[in-house]
């Protein structure tokens, strides 16, 4: 840490912002003693968090199932549109998130 007068501390913005920066570094130091374990633990911890929130918020925002009905092997799968909310709420939207459910609804003989 550099030695600077008090004068210079409080008159002079950029000081002040190499003190803060100084003392929170050296501070950070002791509260995280665990170093690049550490490091790794919170980001794993993190990337985690982050997928559990996009899980929860992809199905809450979800309006309906996009179902792929791919039975009869001879012509192209059949695309069915079964909407969870009103239209007229989809209206409104500029993007929607569907739900795929791919599976043959036909039993073949």
């Amino acid at each position: 840490m550099a030695i600077l007068s008090k004068t210079n501390v409080h008159s002079d913005p950029v000081a002040k912002c190499v003190e803060a920066r100084s003392y929170y570094f050296e501070n950070s130091k002791k509260l995280f003693k665990g170093g690049l374990v550490m490091d790794v633990l919170i980001f794993v911890v993190g990337v985690l968090i982050g997928c559990i929130f996009m899980a929860i918020i992809s199905r809450v925002k979800s309006v309906g199932s996009l179902r792929v009905d791919t039975s009869d092997p001879d012509d192209s799968p059949y695309l069915f549109l079964e909407l969870s909310k009103d239209v007229d709420e989809i209206y409104k939207k500029k993007y929607v998130t569907l739900t795929v459910n791919t599976k043959n609804f036909i039993p073949h003989e």
